[in-house]
């Protein structure tokens, strides 16, 4: 299944869209390098959620910027599919790297969750 597929039917997350944008490209950043992939993936993502081209850019510039600030999710459901979705992003150029990994299990901490519930989720997709 491809992983434009996952995000067609998923609810939407009650976050605000700059934040949980800005929240994705800091994901796709975190090793200094977006790829076309993860960009191609939170586009599509964020235009689901309605938000505009030029926001989503603004976003991305803001990150490639050093804007790394951005409001976490807060009921548990939108902290678990905001999670699901931060490894989706990771798992779009089909690379894991060390920082990454580690950007996903902080905010698997962050969200209340176990360390290793990141490490599940990265272990589900690559299966």
């Amino acid at each position: 299944m491809e992983q434009l597929e996952l995000f067609k039917n998923r609810k939407k997350i009650n976050v605000d869209d700059i934040d949980f944008a800005k929240l994705l490209f800091v994901m796709a950043n975190i090793d200094n390098e977006i790829s076309d992939e993860e960009i191609k993936l939170i586009i599509s993502v964020m235009q689901q959620k309605g938000m505009s081209n030029e926001d989503i850019m603004r976003c991305y510039e803001e990150v490639k910027s050093g804007n790394n600030h951005f409001k976490l999710p807060e009921s548990e459901e939108d902290k678990a599919n905001a999670l699901v979705m931060i490894v989706s992003v990771m798992e779009a150029d089909g690379v894991v790297t060390p920082q990454e990994r580690q950007f996903c299990q902080e905010m698997s901490r962050i969200f209340g969750f176990e360390p290793e519930t990141a490490d599940y989720l990265i272990e589900s997709w690559e299966e």
